[in-house]
């Protein structure tokens, strides 16, 4: 009788609490955070088959049978707990406001468990298929192989830094930028490589404009969608390029990442 009095009161659903959360986020600005929660809440309904679930239904058996639907579509494990971290975050956010009691926490039995991603990179002779490749120039394929060598020549650059890199970063014969996953500060040396693609993307921009045609929306939340549409675009794209070189295997914006990595320490 005691427990049951110290115990929080749920007034609210799972559901609406959410919610709740992903609108402080927005009003915070915090764009990146709120998709993300807004993916996972989207994947959730799906596998529920209803918009309003309870806390108490979010269970150690729930959140198998979840992980056993999104894996038995062809979905990986890890893709599974980019979903799973949102969830686990309004859990405990919401033991911390007192809206429900740890004792429902599901997490204390349920961990997320993940398996190593294989890191792809291409061989050097591999590079210079793609570089070597007769494209039609100002194509889609044209553009992406371009993205793809910059990203390659500047340190495997991501595709989010590629998406916000502006003239302005560009000084002194070097890209200064902080890189938007970690707040790390790259400094790149600019080689004749790397300039000639600069100046293509470059002529006519202002200071404060982004160099590559890849966001055009004004609306921070909107280019986050907008930048993930193209991402996807670009590695479909990339699996094109792949054919046409006759290279075998699958390419996506990471493999330029991991190649320089890769062949900058055995070449």
């Amino acid at each position: 009788i005691v427990n049951k009095f110290k115990s929080p009161s749920v007034q609210i659903s799972f559901t609406e609490y959410f919610k709740e959360i992903h609108d402080r986020l927005l009003k915070t600005k915090k764009y990146g955070n709120a998709e993300a929660y807004q993916s996972a809440l989207n994947s959730l309904v799906r596998f529920a088959g209803k918009e309003n679930i309870l806390f108490s239904e979010i269970d150690y058996k729930f959140l198998v049978k979840w992980r056993e639907f999104h894996v038995g579509n062809g979905n990986s494990v890890n893709g599974h707990n980019v979903y799973l971290k949102p969830i686990r975050a309004v859990f405990n956010r919401a033991i911390s406001e007192e809206i429900i009691s740890a004792n429902n926490y599901p997490f204390k039995t349920y961990k997320l468990s993940s398996k190593p991603t294989k890191k792809r990179a291409l061989a050097k002779e591999d590079m210079q298929k793609i570089v070597d490749l007769d494209l039609i120039e100002d194509s889609d394929l044209w553009h992406t192989r371009n993205l793809f060598l910059f990203s390659f020549f500047t340190i495997g650059m991501s595709w989010v830094d590629l998406a916000y890199l502006k003239l302005s970063n560009v000084k002194g014969g070097r890209i200064d930028y902080a890189r938007k996953k970690t707040g790390k500060d790259y400094s790149i040396q600019i080689n004749e490589k790397i300039d000639s693609i600069l100046k293509y993307y470059s002529k006519g921009k202002k200071q404060s404009e982004f160099i590559f045609p890849i966001l055009f929306e004004q609306d921070d939340l909107k280019r986050i969608r907008e930048r993930k549409n193209s991402l996807r675009k670009h590695n479909d794209r990339l699996i094109k390029i792949a054919s046409l070189a006759g290279i075998t295997d699958d390419i996506t914006s990471y493999v330029a990442r991991h190649s320089w990595a890769s062949i900058a320490n055995f070449s």
